[in-house]
């Protein structure tokens, strides 16, 4: 794990921590040579990086503080102990996340995820609209509530795999929720799925810790009425092309994570569509879109629902 400050005081008191709780084998802290980088990925050098969480200056100037500390109706737990660092910055959160975001598009897949807080609902909203600017659709943001505190957060990956966690209401790629949940037959789920999708070009894996959870992956939309006569002509014309999924595993049969890459006979990553997992809890039936088109899961997912809805 890599720490960043560019405040030497603060830095000082971050060496302390670390030392104090032991973590010095864990936590490699670093200052920036230079405040103008907020991504320094020369300090982590080759290695790629999973996530960044980033905790923003909130208000763009003294005033702006003054002015949210005194609209407060009761008085703080605590004492304010931020720097000034910490506290302002020109054009508060939005901008200084903006940096950030504008240092991503260099970076892109070095790292999985990004994020930041948020102090206010509205930065939230026009931080989105800087994500969509940027033609960056794999986002998501949430809501936390701590102590008295109202706090939002927005990460966003240049990456296909979605977040496990939904969204906040409101604030989907493309107005896409991705997650879709119904009533079914309360007996025979398995055998429903495999039949629904054994014909449909797709990836099923059975997750070994989550019995009643499948994981799938298909590369182009082979279930719409025109996806099918296309392939009907395909196959008239000698050309028909499989989707050519065949194994969840690297070659050494080690699986690579809980929602598996597919590799080809080479042991190449192959490309993805879409991915999704289907749960299926007593009567209820969700589908989660996982990874890829949000736009394709969509339709699958209408297509799934429309065919194993039980009408109640």
């Amino acid at each position: 794990m890599y720490a960043t400050e560019i405040d030497s005081h603060s830095y000082a008191f971050a060496e302390t921590n670390i030392e104090s709780n032991h973590l010095t084998h864990r936590i490699n802290l670093r200052q920036p040579s230079s405040s103008t980088q907020l991504l320094p990925s020369d300090l982590w050098g080759e290695q790629n990086i999973d996530f960044i969480m980033c905790n923003p200056p909130f208000y763009g100037s003294f005033a702006a503080l003054e002015a949210a500390t005194a609209a407060k109706t009761a008085p703080p737990n605590s004492a304010c102990t931020g720097s000034e660092t910490e506290m302002v910055y020109e054009g508060g959160e939005v901008a200084f996340v903006g940096r950030i975001l504008e240092e991503s598009l260099a970076l892109r897949t070095r790292v999985k995820w990004y994020s930041s807080l948020f102090g206010l609902r509205s930065s939230v909203d026009i931080f989105i609209g800087m994500l969509k600017e940027k033609g960056i659709e794999n986002y998501t943001a949430t809501e936390m509530h701590l102590g008295k505190t109202k706090r939002w957060a927005v990460a966003w990956s240049f990456g296909d795999r979605r977040p496990v966690v939904p969204g906040l209401q409101g604030c989907y790629p493309h107005g896409i929720r991705g997650e879709v949940e119904f009533t079914v037959k309360n007996e025979g789920q398995e055998e429903m799925v495999q039949s629904l999708l054994k014909d449909g070009g797709f990836l099923l894996t059975t997750l070994k810790s989550r019995p009643r959870v499948w994981y799938g992956e298909v590369r182009e939309d082979t279930w719409s009425r025109a996806a099918r006569r296309k392939k009907a002509r395909d196959r008239a014309a000698g050309m028909d092309m499989d989707q050519q999924f065949i194994t969840d595993k690297k070659g050494n049969g080690e699986e690579v994570c809980e929602y598996p890459s597919t590799y080809n006979e080479n042991g190449e990553e192959v490309f993805v569509g879409m991915g999704f997992t289907i749960e299926v809890v007593e009567d209820k039936m969700k589908i989660i879109w996982r990874r890829g088109d949000g736009k394709l899961f969509e339709s699958f997912a209408g297509m799934v629902k429309r065919k194993l809805t039980v009408d109640v």
